[in-house]
């Protein structure tokens, strides 16, 4: 396995010192310029790692919230060969150590070509892919063309998830394992699900890959108990919620996305800090 996806993903943080925080936006939401100022506020806030959604017609895994982003960026023309190229500009944008993952479903990926797909992503900046709805099962043949790529295939993984499949998913797994924190869509919860603090240490017996938890992670407390255990959370619909609310204000939506990313790190921080 290439060093690259072996090693830690957000070895930039050292020996995970920090807890990170990944940040999902809908790419072209409400269309590609924009997207880039709210990678920016993001960052400037505190992000540790920005996933890029490809918008689709059919996100089975998404709830409202990100749903209608994923409208509003499709009715601007938003496509994956754009987000692709999206990835490069926002890349040029940031800082070098901040990573760029495009998560998206499967046949937009058939539909362009697997292999185009695989050495594009690389070519623009991107260094891991999510494909939620692929099978592991059926991922063989993608798993090795990133491979080649060097880009790592994030698995998704949750509490449902039967122990023998846990532990093929995750010791191919290059990196970071993301953890579903409820068997749902995706979008705000009052209260985390606990049997996420059992997932993580069975994942921990078959790879030393960092775990993150996302679906309905969005306050700071929430933040605050999943730094306890795991390695980082991933939050999407609270600022994508910001993003559809505050449309003709993109002002305050670049504000309002960096305090709220502001908040999210704080939590996690100080929970090391504690610790």
């Amino acid at each position: 396995m290439d060093s690259c996806q072996k090693g830690n993903f957000f070895s930039f943080r050292g020996p995970l010192a920090e807890k990170v925080l990944v940040a999902y936006l809908c790419a072209g939401d409400p269309d590609l310029e924009k997207t880039v100022l709210w990678a920016e506020a993001l960052v400037a806030g505190g992000a540790d790692c920005l996933e890029l959604g490809v918008p689709f017609s059919d996100p089975l895994a998404d709830g409202p919230v990100i749903q209608a982003a994923s409208l509003r960026a499709l009715a601007a023309g938003v496509n994956l060969e754009k987000v692709l190229a999206l990835g490069e500009t926002i890349m040029k944008k940031l800082p070098k150590q901040v990573p760029l993952v495009l998560m998206t479903y499967l046949n937009p990926v058939l539909q362009y070509g697997a292999e185009k797909f695989s050495r594009e992503l690389a070519l623009r900046g991107f260094k891991g892919a999510i494909i939620v709805d692929l099978p592991y099962e059926e991922g063989d043949d993608l798993r090795e063309l990133l491979h080649r790529q060097k880009v790592s295939f994030i698995p998704l993984v949750a509490p449902t998830t039967r122990e023998e499949r846990l532990q093929k998913i995750v010791r191919r797994a290059t990196g970071f394992v993301y953890c579903i924190s409820v068997t749902g869509v995706t979008g705000p919860r009052d209260v985390v699900d606990p049997r996420i603090r059992s997932l993580i240490p069975r994942i921990r017996d078959f790879s030393s890959l960092p775990v993150v938890v996302g679906f309905g992670v969005s306050r700071p407390e929430q933040a605050a108990l999943l730094a306890s255990f795991a390695d980082g959370i991933v939050v999407g619909s609270a600022f994508v919620d910001l993003i559809g609310s505050f449309q003709g204000d993109p002002e305050r939506v670049q504000e309002d996305l960096r305090e709220r990313a502001k908040n999210l790190k704080t939590a996690l921080t100080q929970h090391v800090r504690r610790s």
